[in-house]
């Protein structure tokens, strides 16, 4: 059933937790848009009167204007870990356009979600441009510092690798991918298929993990890359307190010195993100009560 605006807000529910990927334990079965990052999970829905709410154990529920806040804070980056960047947008269209496609139940959602995306995409233009730091790519690209002739091969290809390429534009660049992608990126000289793992670490001097943790593949790429400690790897699914198999490579950062380097800089962005979180509540109050100005 689709609501009008008012109506969708009235009823929007939002669970969330952090965490995020394989760390938490899976969402009920009931109705609802599904998203998760490598640090936090969401469940939002529109609950009519009359619907079961559930629970979820461990999660926060937001309801109503306070639901609205947070996605839009979410969608604009800034609940991310690295303030403003820009790949969780990306995450949470792919996730609404494959729950939109495939299930009915999202026409009540639709109207909560025509707005957030329009509305993030102003707080952005309005006061997220040319924020410094505001990409993984940015951060992997500052914490690897690639030279000349530096060899830069992404290891997974989604979405958060298909924003890595243009970062690295001065560098000799390959992509490994368990899969073919669609189309290389421009800068890209070579593909390495999924059984050519050893081969893109013996080319690489520089590595960009955007690879989920896997014990096979965790398996196969610390084995490849135990005896290249000259090679600077930056593994974006891997957290501190969780290396495994990591541990036993000196020359590998995680996602944690990226966060660590992001707040080395923060101080210069603090003022331009707080207007920014100043605004998506202002934005909120307004998709609420198209009267405030």
């Amino acid at each position: 059933m689709r609501l009008n605006l008012p109506a969708a807000l009235a009823h929007l529910r939002v669970w969330h937790r952090g965490g995020g990927g394989s760390a938490i334990v899976a969402w009920d079965a009931r109705p609802g848009l599904q998203v998760h990052t490598c640090q936090r999970s969401l469940h939002v829905s529109v609950d009519l009167p009359g619907s079961a709410a559930g629970a979820q154990d461990g999660a926060d529920v937001l309801r109503g204007l306070p639901a609205y806040e947070f996605l839009l804070q979410f969608a604009t980056g800034l609940k991310s870990a690295v303030a403003g960047e820009t790949n969780v947008f990306g995450q949470l269209l792919a996730a609404w356009r494959a729950y939109a496609n495939r299930a009915d139940e999202a026409q009540a959602l639709a109207p909560v979600m025509d707005r957030l995306i329009r509305d993030a995409r102003e707080v952005r233009a309005r006061y997220l441009q040319g924020i410094g730091g505001q990409s993984y790519a940015t951060l992997a690209r500052r914490l690897l510092a690639p030279g000349p002739g530096a060899r830069v091969l992404v290891a997974g290809y989604g979405e958060l690798g298909r924003s890595m390429p243009g970062k690295f534009s001065r560098t000799d660049l390959a992509v490994f991918n368990r899969t073919p992608p669609a189309s290389l990126p421009a800068e890209a000289l070579r593909y390495f298929a999924a059984d050519e793992a050893r081969a893109a670490a013996a080319w690489a001097t520089h590595v960009v993990f955007c690879l989920p943790r896997d014990a096979d593949i965790d398996a196969t790429w610390t084995g490849a890359l135990r005896d290249r400690p000259e090679v600077r790897v930056v593994h974006l699914g891997l957290r501190r307190g969780a290396r495994g198999p990591w541990n036993t490579l000196s020359h590998v950062h995680d996602l944690d010195d990226l966060f660590d380097l992001q707040r080395s800089q923060a101080q210069l962005r603090s003022a331009q993100l707080e207007q920014a979180r100043a605004a998506c509540a202002t934005f909120a109050a307004r998709a609420v009560s198209p009267a405030v100005h």
